[in-house]
């Protein structure tokens, strides 16, 4: 078992490592992460009054089932806090406490059937949940998200000069939100939405070697069910070696991308917004 501590001038951080099984066909590691950044700026502003702070933490645990098969689970969690005295905010729609706390959980495996061909699927799992709260108390923004994923990767050697990848992903998406303002001593509410989608993508991509250059076409078509549409984003790349050590590269594509849930379902959005 190894570990190492880290300690900079706003957080302090550890981590630790060690085999699994008595082969040591698997591995494990587990890092923390705390911030003292408001201690510090107590000690050379005396007169500060901001109180932040945030934490994560990431575990990780690798076993290698066969040669051929390897299994991964690994996560990511974190909380971040920002408070400010009340009787400091002149304003009562200023910002008083605020909070965002996020966690992803993955899980992976990989099949390697030979060093010409190799498989990687994963599925995961996120979560996300925001708060902003004014000087008096009012919400001024929250929200949550949820996200399921599952994807999967293949990638082969098919010749001395031709390799190819591809790949395809289901998404699932759940995601609620509000804004609000204080003016004149009323809350108005400025944007507020609740919705799910689902996406569901697919990607081919060629690499191919001419001469010392190297010619990277590809495609990729997604799904979305909002807005309801279905579009290609295809890509080439170009590499051109121009001396030792010196690489020219250029490439040209489309690359489409759907408005998000808050654009589509939102008091400000609009359901015909089609991808761009």
């Amino acid at each position: 078992v190894r570990g190492r501590a880290l300690v900079s001038m706003v957080d302090a951080s550890g981590i630790a490592e060690g085999p699994l099984g008595r082969g040591h066909r698997g591995s494990w590691l587990m890092s923390a992460r705390k911030s003292y950044l408001d201690l510090v700026l107590q000690r050379l502003y005396p007169d500060q009054t901001v109180n932040f702070g945030y934490y994560d933490m990431q575990p990780k645990l690798t076993w290698s089932v066969s040669d051929r098969h390897q299994i991964q689970v690994a996560g990511t969690a974190g909380r971040s806090h920002l408070a400010l005295p009340p009787n400091e905010i002149s304003n009562p729609g200023g910002l008083r406490d605020a909070f965002n706390e996020s966690g992803v959980g993955v899980l992976s495996w990989r099949y390697a059937k030979s060093p010409r061909l190799l498989l990687v699927q994963r599925a995961a799992i996120a979560a996300n949940n925001f708060r902003n709260v004014s000087r008096d108390g009012p919400v001024l923004d929250d929200g949550t998200s949820r996200d399921a994923v599952y994807r999967a990767e293949w990638s082969s050697v098919l010749a001395r000069r031709l390799s190819m990848e591809a790949g395809g992903e289901a998404r699932w998406v759940q995601a609620d939100g509000s804004e609000q303002t204080v003016s004149g001593g009323k809350l108005l509410v400025r944007e507020r939405f609740s919705a799910d989608a689902n996406r569901q993508g697919a990607y081919l991509s060629a690499r191919v070697e001419l001469g010392g250059a190297t010619l990277t076409p590809g495609v990729r078509v997604d799904r979305w069910s909002l807005p309801g549409a279905i579009a290609a984003s295809p890509w080439v790349q170009l590499g051109i070696p121009l001396s030792h050590g010196l690489l020219l590269k250029a490439g040209s594509g489309v690359y489409r991308q759907a408005p998000g849930l808050a654009q589509l379902a939102g008091i400000r959005g609009a359901s015909s917004l089609m991808p761009s």
